[in-house]
């Protein structure tokens, strides 16, 4: 596995607040990018359900996309992230909700200065994925959840046909980059960071060991039209991803989805 670097992360979802990025990911389902974004925000509220009267930390909160729907859930909310732009702008953008239930830190998932047991629900969307140490960011996830209360995390699925079908064709994506280099159009290096890839039972070992009890899994962004043709014909790949999502808890389908969340219960 290539190491992940922190402060490559943090840097780069810095300059995505800082370039307002994040938030046009969640602005309207418009393009393939915009639904994965958007579906995982739907699939993590309805794992959620009725938060009236619990406290819940939004772990890598970016620029605050989440805080309207959990405040309307009922929570009191908490948003933290690592990279001190997001963190900034998601306070920010705050400016029209009900503050009196809302803060933000400006803290990583490894070290977030919070009492232990004070919050009903965590959330950790995108973000595990990106530490160097998955089992001290679970720790920490873990010490500040009280007992009972409820981790959903979310990761991107290594058991897909997406990244099947890029590992088939990386042999044609390196001519194809190395003809644009010698015509003098290098291809541009993407806009990613280093982030690990998680089959389902890897996720869910990790939580178990740590204690932690899955009471509920879901996959989504179910991408038939996946890589190439979702760059090639993206509204091809949007009009399958709206046809299959409705499935998403379909067990055949799972090897279609790029995403996978579980819900766990903190002992």
């Amino acid at each position: 596995m290539v190491k992940l670097q922190r402060q490559i992360a943090l840097d780069h979802f810095n300059d995505y607040a800082r370039m307002d990025r994040w938030g046009r990911l969640y602005a309207a389902i418009d393009h393939p990018a915009n639904f994965s974004f958007l579906v995982r925000k739907q699939r993590v509220l309805e794992l959620l359900g009725d938060l009236t009267g619990k406290r819940v930390l939004d772990i890598g909160c970016g620029t605050g996309v989440f805080f309207p729907d959990l405040l309307e859930l009922g929570g009191t909310v908490v948003g933290a992230d690592g990279a001190q732009e997001m963190a900034r702008t998601a306070w920010t953008k705050s400016a029209d909700l009900d503050r009196e239930r809302l803060s933000v830190l400006a803290s990583t998932i490894e070290q977030l200065g919070l009492r232990a047991h004070a919050f009903d629900a965590v959330t950790c969307v995108g973000v595990i994925e990106y530490v160097e140490d998955e089992d001290q960011a679970i720790r920490e996830v873990i010490r500040t959840t009280r007992p009972g209360g409820i981790i959903i995390v979310t990761v991107p699925n290594a058991a897909c046909l997406d990244l099947w079908m890029k590992a088939v064709l990386a042999p044609f994506r390196w001519l194809v980059r190395r003809a644009l280099s010698a015509i003098g159009r290098p291809p541009t290096s993407g806009t990613d960071v280093d982030r690990r890839y998680y089959t389902p039972g890897r996720l869910e070992r990790l939580m178990e060991r740590h204690g932690c009890m899955i009471v509920d899994r879901v996959f989504y962004f179910v991408d038939l039209a996946c890589y190439p043709i979702r760059l090639l014909a993206p509204a091809l790949s949007l009009a399958c991803l709206r046809r299959l999502e409705p499935y998403h808890r379909v067990p055949g389908l799972r090897w279609l989805a790029r995403g996978y969340i579980v819900k766990a219960r903190v002992p």
